[in-house]
Formats: C-alpha cells, sequence, structure tokens
C-alpha cells in the first residue's frame, strides 16, 4: 500500500483472523461493495468510515451482505 517511500506492506490474515467468522465470511463482498481498491471514497465517507459501518452493522446486514450475489435475483 502506499507510494513511493511511503510503501507498506498490510498483512491479510491477521485482520480477518481478528474478526468473528460471520463478519469474515462478509468481508469480501463488503469490499466488493465498497470499491476499496478502486476508489478513495464513497459519497464523501472515507475507507476508514465505511470500515466502521462494517464493524458496527448488526447481524442482519451482515447476512445480507454475505449473501449478495447468491441466488436467482439479485
Amino acid at each position: 500500500m502506499g507510494t513511493g517511500d511511503r510503501r507498506r506492506t498490510a498483512l491479510l490474515p491477521p485482520t480477518y483472523d481478528a474478526l468473528e467468522p460471520r463478519r469474515a465470511a462478509a468481508l469480501i463482498n463488503w469490499h466488493a461493495l465498497t470499491e476499496y481498491d478502486t476508489t478513495g471514497h464513497i459519497r464523501g465517507k472515507g475507507k476508514v468510515t465505511c470500515f466502521n459501518t462494517f464493524m458496527a452493522a448488526g447481524l442482519s446486514v451482515i447476512s445480507a451482505v454475505i449473501n449478495l450475489g447468491l441466488g436467482d435475483e439479485p
């Protein structure tokens, strides 16, 4: 991550392992939904705000995120 002299490595396994199992299962879909690696913000909300929202989300939201793209209808 970063550029030039400010480049650093972010290890994903420790982050993934620190999450509860359902949140960990939802993480890849949340990442795709928020376009983390292609945009700096979503409607004025930065990456930290989006991640904090993900961490504060209730189980119904986490379940919905896990199920994104599954089934016959969106």
